[in-house]
């Protein structure tokens, strides 16, 4: 039986050109052929015991599988365009198919040092998280895609995001650093990002510095911290069809004073465009029973900076906003405060943009729109 495993796999190498596979399993038996997902793998050449060992060889446009099982290393993929599968490739929790009892778990780091990295089916628990380190405006990382991967339970602290591309400019930078082009085309979709059980209720995505397509779509967040930020990015960020329920219910403390009650945002476009054209799409989103953060209580906060202080404020160049047919539910209201918005922009301090915030739903009276500029 062996040396027909050994001759269909002969027989398929012959017509593998580009790419090979290879399995990362502990549930093996030495010196025989496994079989895993419809492939045959090879103890020492396709398969092996850690994804360190496959990284020890693997070429681009290779695709590591990986089991059913806990995977703690540490790991840098420094080559260009690898895919790794885990267990629950192309399913996510919300249509019934992924099997949550048997998971591709990872608890490290993943730096991601290349171009055309494609991420799908795992589960990121503990520490797991994906993070760049090394991208910069000469040397961008190029179609980064992360899909249809689980986060629950996360132990990263509250500063720490699970999937974490570059540094967003702050109050304290130097102005320069905000003209970032370090990574171009991201497209993370069909991901669920569950908080409900996370120690410290870390943010979910921050990307810093994207251009091109920014593309996040399709996603589920459940509680946590900020879902969703997207600063000193230019291109076109559509943020669309993703689901938010109950964002920032953990850190919400209804008895502490109103400047001080938590939440979280559940998207935060933080000052976007310095250069370049920027064109802005939020719509088709469903928002329910989430909190908004102190003290504007706001959903989606779009914030160029204060433009009373010139190292930090950022005129945004060429942008243009649509924020259309989103679905508010069930917000929490603060009937002892003036803020109380689903979304706010800081009208005086938008330079040329006009935020298109038409054809919204909203079940709450209570709720409004806070210093924007509509079309016309």
């Amino acid at each position: 039986m062996k040396k027909i495993y050994t001759l269909i796999i002969s027989i398929c190498s012959i017509f593998s050109i580009n790419a090979t596979d290879y399995l990362v399993s502990t549930n093996y038996t030495p010196g025989n052929v496994t079989e895993y997902q419809q492939r045959f793998f090879i103890p020492g050449v396709t398969l092996f015991s850690s994804i360190s060992e496959v990284l020890n060889q693997i070429q681009p446009g290779d695709n590591i599988f990986l089991s059913a099982d806990t995977y703690s290393e540490n790991i840098t993929l420094d080559v260009d365009n690898i895919s790794i599968f885990g267990h629950n490739s192309w399913k996510d929790v919300r249509s019934g198919k992924r099997d949550t009892s048997n998971e591709s778990i990872i608890t490290g780091a993943i730096t991601l040092n290349a171009d055309g990295i494609t991420l799908n089916g795992l589960k990121f628990s503990g520490a797991g998280r994906v993070v760049n380190t090394t991208a910069s405006n000469g040397s961008p990382l190029k179609n980064i895609t992360l899909k249809y991967n689980l986060v629950e339970a996360s132990t990263l602290g509250s500063s720490t995001a699970v999937f974490a591309l570059g540094k967003i400019y702050s109050n304290t930078d130097a102005k320069a650093d905000i003209s970032q082009l370090r990574y171009e085309n991201i497209t993370i979709s069909h991901n669920d990002f569950d908080g409900s059980k996370s120690t410290n209720f870390c943010p979910f995505i921050v990307i810093g510095g994207g251009y091109g397509n920014i593309t996040i779509h399709d996603n589920s967040f459940t509680d946590g911290g900020n879902s969703i930020e997207v600063g000193n990015s230019r291109g076109n960020i559509k943020i669309t069809n993703n689901k938010f329920q109950q964002v920032g219910k953990s850190l919400y403390n209804a008895s502490a004073a109103a400047n001080a009650r938590g939440g979280a945002f559940c998207v935060y476009l933080n000052r976007n465009s310095l250069a370049g054209t920027t064109n802005i799409d939020v719509s088709h989103n469903g928002f329910n029973e989430c909190t908004g953060r102190q003290t504007l209580y706001a959903l989606i906060r779009y914030y160029q900076g204060d433009k009373n202080n010139t190292e930090t404020y950022v005129v945004p160049i060429g942008t243009s906003a649509k924020i259309n047919h989103n679905v508010f539910l069930s917000k929490t209201t603060y009937t002892d405060d003036n803020y109380n918005y689903v979304l706010y922009c800081n009208k005086d301090y938008m330079g040329d943009v006009t935020v298109d915030a038409r054809y919204n739903y909203f079940d709450n009276s209570d709720m409004c729109m806070a210093h924007i500029k509509m079309p016309g």
